[in-house]
């Protein structure tokens, strides 16, 4: 581990990543890009970050992603109008994840 500067810090005011209000979007397309899925649920506010799953040896996506959001009416107005869309020929199913 590398010492942390002023304003290196991991976590954020308030709370740290894992506060974040996070979604959980399955029966994306193996081609899906985080870029693709930033865009489309972007418009809805901002995204904190985005994990595409990918097979590790192939780098081919495993069908479903991680959303953060920084805020939580953000998150759910994004689940509202994504879940059950149309996205790359297949209907996305669009949950909150569960917090540890």
């Amino acid at each position: 581990m590398r010492d942390r500067g002023p304003g290196e810090s991991m976590s954020r005011p308030g709370g740290s990543r894992d506060d974040l209000p996070n979604l959980w979007v399955t029966n994306i397309s193996e081609d899906t890009q985080e870029n693709d899925l930033c865009e489309l649920f972007g418009s809805f506010g901002r995204v904190a970050r985005v994990y595409v799953c990918r097979d590790r040896d192939t780098g081919v996506g495993k069908g479903f992603a991680f959303f953060s959001f920084e805020d939580r009416a953000v998150a759910q107005r994004a689940m509202e109008n994504t879940n059950g869309r149309d996205h790359d020929s297949l209907i996305l199913n669009v949950q909150p994840r569960e917090q540890k």
